[in-house]
């Protein structure tokens, strides 16, 4: 494993350990070869394809689309007002910018998840810009300097 990236490998050994630890448990040699292949390659799939967790590459997305680029070099609040993002817009980013395809409703439930509110305007949701919040979830995920650059 070392070497591997290590997002790509928290990821895949969040899945596979557990069960690696009740195969040593019933002492199954075999499987736990066959485990360590498969952890091995979901490493190399990760590594190799999708670079962010879509929950993450979210957070990137509305950063960008809430603040408009108008960062403050000590944290994001923006100089202006904050606009409210829609999912479509969202949607639409994420294709382009991470090549990750979420349908609306998993976009909307991530938001959710994250702490924002999501409102329908006019059969269009969007999500209610909350600029401290995603300062906080940035930080936190160790991401806001990717808008900084």
């Amino acid at each position: 494993m070392e070497g591997l990236d290590l997002f790509a490998s928290g990821r895949a050994e969040q899945n596979w350990k557990p069960l690696q630890a009740i195969a040593e448990a019933l002492e199954d040699n075999e499987w736990l070869e066959y485990s360590r292949k498969q952890m091995k390659s979901e490493i190399g799939t990760l590594i190799a394809g999708q670079s962010y967790e879509p929950q993450d590459a979210i957070l990137i997305t509305l950063g960008q689309l809430m603040v408009k680029g108008n960062i403050d070099q000590e944290d994001i609040a923006p100089k202006s007002p904050a606009s409210d993002v829609f999912i479509s817009d969202i949607k639409s980013e994420l294709r382009n910018q991470f090549d990750i395809s979420l349908i609306s409703r998993q976009i909307q439930e991530i938001c959710t998840q994250l702490g924002f509110a999501v409102v329908t305007t006019h059969n269009y949701p969007k999500v209610i810009a909350n600029p401290e919040l995603l300062e906080e979830l940035l930080k936190e995920k160790e991401l806001l300097n990717l808008l900084k650059e």
